[in-house]
């Protein structure tokens, strides 16, 4: 059996090759490797580009360099594959904004290349998609405050909970003021609606948010769970944007691997 990961050399591709690989399978990661987000945080050395990479190719993983917005290159390594995990993306907020056509090129058009890779070969895919489908009022909102004693000092906390505390596949989508993010993930989410429905096609779209793990280098505007913990290890000041009260679900990235697997197993289309 053989998967291609798009982005597989990321932060969460990376764990899904490990996974499928461990279980025996042939893995490609299909990746640009161009680490745009590198860029932005000051505190990235050069051997955390290549980490996720040489950690990969001494599994046995092959890695393929390519873009998920050309569609000859991506059907090129499609070819005899039974399962196709699709995590490229533009995942940040800040960039979205900056380079709307950006956005725009990996989320929706990626995202439709490789539904249309899944629809030409006949073989299912999963897609990560976010939480930014319901919007930020429906993220940021319902927050109740109480407050907490912290039992190792004399501070008094306050903390914030959702009511209620999850988020279910009905809620109202895009609630709030729409960026480019909000609307080339649903975008991407609508395309996969798509083809389900009308090609058939084995599919499902994991809404995630907070994922943190092992070979994560975040930054500031996107991987905050290892940017609080690489900042703090450094003795760096952390930035925090808004109103600090922002609420956020975390989710271990080899839990969201399993679910890739998971789907694999059942293939019950949906959004999920």
């Amino acid at each position: 059996m053989k998967v291609l990961v798009t982005g597989g050399c990321g932060f969460l591709g990376s764990h899904i090759c490990g996974l499928f690989k461990d279980k025996g399978w042939d893995v490609i990661a299909f990746d640009n490797l161009t680490k745009d987000e590198f860029k932005r945080n000051t505190y990235m050395k050069d051997e955390a580009r290549d980490h996720n990479r040489k950690l990969l190719e001494s599994k046995g993983v092959k890695i393929v360099q390519g873009d998920i917005r050309n569609k000859e290159e991506l059907f090129a390594s499609c070819e005899g594959v039974d399962y196709i995990c699709h995590t490229a993306a533009q995942p940040t907020m800040t960039m979205s904004w900056e380079q709307p056509d950006l956005d725009f090129s990996i989320n929706v058009i990626g995202t439709f290349n490789c539904l249309e890779a899944a629809r030409k070969f006949k073989i299912p895919i999963a897609s990560c998609n976010s939480v930014h489908c319901y919007g930020p009022d429906k993220i940021n909102s319902e927050l109740s405050e109480f407050d907490f004693s912290c039992p190792d000092c004399d501070y008094e906390l306050s903390r914030y909970i959702r009511n209620p505390v999850a988020i279910n596949e009905d809620e109202p989508l895009l609630q709030g003021t729409v960026t480019p993010l909000h609307a080339s993930k649903m975008a991407a989410e609508n395309y996969i609606r798509c083809y389900i429905d009308t090609f058939k096609v084995k599919a499902a779209s994991f809404r995630l948010t907070g994922i943190y793990g092992p070979n994560q280098f975040g930054g500031e505007d996107h991987g905050w769970v290892a940017n609080f913990a690489i900042r703090n290890v450094l003795d760096m000041p952390l930035s925090i944007f808004g109103t600090g009260k922002q609420l956020r679900d975390i989710l271990y990235a080899s839990d969201v691997a399993n679910a890739f697997w998971c789907f694999y197993d059942k293939q019950v289309s949906g959004i999920y």
